[in-house]
């Protein structure tokens, strides 16, 4: 049901004569799809939250492995410079935005200049740092950390994250949406409406309070 809602919705929006130059979505399959072949005129970000539920499932994985418990500790760190990565590059050069992302694996072997690779990001942006527990080029945890971070899917998607808003807002609303019509009963078309509107006129007076 999310596909044909997003694209009735679209089709709703660009029909009154809205003009629409940026969306930001998950990454479901067929949206993306549709987004690259109908709505391609269309600038079309990952919200950066989902793909980090993907990237974060990579480093735990490989963590639990004989031998690669030292990742354990550059969860946060990665977390941290994968948003840095995308909110820092305001031009949503998604070339740009790899480019950040990938000087991690530079910087995880303690090298923060004349990085390997991409000439777009080079070296590192931040100052003096404190001792680490780095990591081993050639050791077989670096190795699998570079292979699984640089899959063809994943790299796609970390170039088109989000450096503008996000979809936190609109979850949001849904939650609302969810108190005003629970998910156990069915409503009619009438009623699902005024729920939707009730929601609209509600959501606002609960964002302002938070």
């Amino acid at each position: 049901m999310e596909f044909p809602g997003f694209k009735n919705c679209m089709g709703y929006l660009l029909g009154s004569g809205l003009a629409i130059g940026t969306i930001i979505t998950d990454r479901h399959v067929s949206i993306r799809k549709y987004m690259r072949e109908q709505l391609s005129h269309i600038t079309h970000y990952f919200d950066l939250w989902h793909l980090k539920k993907k990237i974060h499932k990579v480093l735990p994985k490989i963590s639990k492995e004989s031998g690669c418990s030292s990742l354990v500790e550059w969860k946060k760190p990665r977390q941290n410079h994968f948003y840095w990565s995308a909110i820092s590059t305001l031009s949503g050069n998604g070339k740009v935005i790899y480019a950040k992302f990938k000087s991690f694996l530079s910087h995880i072997i303690n090298k923060h200049d004349k990085l390997d690779g991409d000439p777009l990001f080079d070296k590192c942006a931040h100052g003096e740092i404190q001792e680490r527990k780095w990591l081993n080029k050639d050791s077989p945890v670096y190795e699998k950390i570079c292979k699984s971070l640089g899959k063809t899917s994943l790299v796609n998607a970390i170039k088109q994250a989000s450096p503008l808003a996000q979809t936190s807002c609109l979850e949001g609303f849904h939650s609302v949406v969810n108190y005003f019509s629970l998910k156990m009963l069915a409503y009619s078309y009438v009623g699902m409406y005024c729920r939707y509107i009730l929601s609209v006129w509600q959501f606002p007076h609960l964002h302002l309070m938070r």
